[in-house]
């Protein structure tokens, strides 16, 4: 809109577009994104003239920092966009970092699940092959805030794994040998070929 670029995250993307002067394009890599929390969009101009890069920030996971080629960029908290002016010739970077963290939403069809909620890390919905009645001793905001996250080198975002403590919940108590209780994104491989799969707790 009015000569800007809108950006979305999540997946990488390429995209060009023409300008006065030749052709704008976008690069963005999005392998740090949602973990560990970080996405760099490369705007490669045709000239001098200074372009609008809009960028959607998700409402889930607030931006902690924006840099376009290594100078802060100024945002405000809890806006649903950033605005950053580009100019110059050739090609800029923009990297920008986001707090993302495990959370809970309630689930959205209540007339089917009441009092069920289900877990995300930003924008991942996250399952795991465990008894759901074991599950939900887990959701307190101190377990949460425990949790420890493991992405195998070379794995993209949706190959995440949340591993929750067990500690002293009581659904535990028959198995204390276990010590955790690992979470995987609903889209990530890990899923493939399980045949039981809690997501709602």
């Amino acid at each position: 809109p009015d000569g800007g670029v809108q950006v979305n995250l999540i997946l990488g993307a390429q995209a060009e577009f023409e300008a006065a002067a030749g052709v704008l394009a976008l690069e963005q890599t999005a392998d740090g994104y949602p973990f560990p929390g970080r996405t760099r969009i490369a705007v490669s101009l045709p000239d001098d003239a200074p372009q609008a890069v809009h960028v959607m920030l998700p409402a889930h996971s607030p931006l902690r920092g924006a840099s376009l080629d290594g100078t802060p960029v100024q945002s405000l908290s809890g806006a649903a966009e950033l605005v950053v002016q580009v100019r110059g010739r050739g090609r800029h970077s923009l990297d920008l970092e986001f707090n993302v963290a495990l959370r809970t939403e309630p689930a959205r069809r209540q007339d089917l699940f009441a009092g069920k909620h289900s877990l995300w890390y930003g924008p991942m919905p996250l399952g795991t092959n465990v008894l759901l009645d074991r599950v939900g001793d887990l959701l307190a905001p101190a377990t949460l805030a425990a949790a420890s996250y493991r992405l195998a080198e070379g794995a993209c975002g949706s190959e995440l794994e949340v591993a929750l403590p067990v500690g002293d919940a009581a659904g535990w108590a028959h198995t204390r040998q276990r010590q955790q209780c690992v979470l995987y994104p609903l889209a990530g491989r890990a899923f493939r070929g399980v045949t039981h799969l809690t997501y709602l707790f």
